[in-house]
């Protein structure tokens, strides 16, 4: 992505979702519902902290089941940037544990959204991708 190296488990699969302004790779794991959602994009955008709360807006008036876990911002986060740990479900589905994280790099916006049907997954991913911004 952006030619950087964007490692993931073995046996995942990635999907190509670019748009003509955004960068989209998804990244599948084989069968339990985990993946990592990555968005490059030129579009100016608000704040990184900026894009979490109109993102948490939308959760809380869409329908659906929400819980934040922890917001981070600044110095706490990556690269300045915004980092923001939740609990969401469609009404009626199971719930999903999800990172999300927001950060300009190069010019460009990013968010990488991390999603894995149990915590602990979760936790894993969140491990994994710390390791690979910090490499970078």
């Amino acid at each position: 992505i952006e030619g950087r190296p964007f490692a993931v488990p073995a046996g995942w699969s990635e999907e190509d979702k670019s748009e003509p302004d955004h960068e989209i790779r998804v990244f599948r794991g084989p069968g339990e519902g985990s993946y990592i959602r990555v968005d490059v994009t030129d579009i100016p955008n608000a704040s990184p902290v900026g894009t979490m709360l109109t993102e948490e807006r939308r959760f809380r008036r869409g329908g659906y089941v929400y819980e934040r876990l922890r917001m981070r911002s600044g110095a706490e986060a990556y690269r300045d940037g915004a980092l923001w740990n939740f609990r969401l479900a469609r009404r009626g589905e199971p719930i999903r544990h999800k990172t999300a994280a927001y950060f300009d790099q190069g010019g460009r916006r990013w968010a990488i959204v991390l999603t894995a049907p149990q915590e602990e997954q979760r936790g894993v991913l969140y491990t994994a991708l710390l390791n690979q911004l910090n490499a970078w």
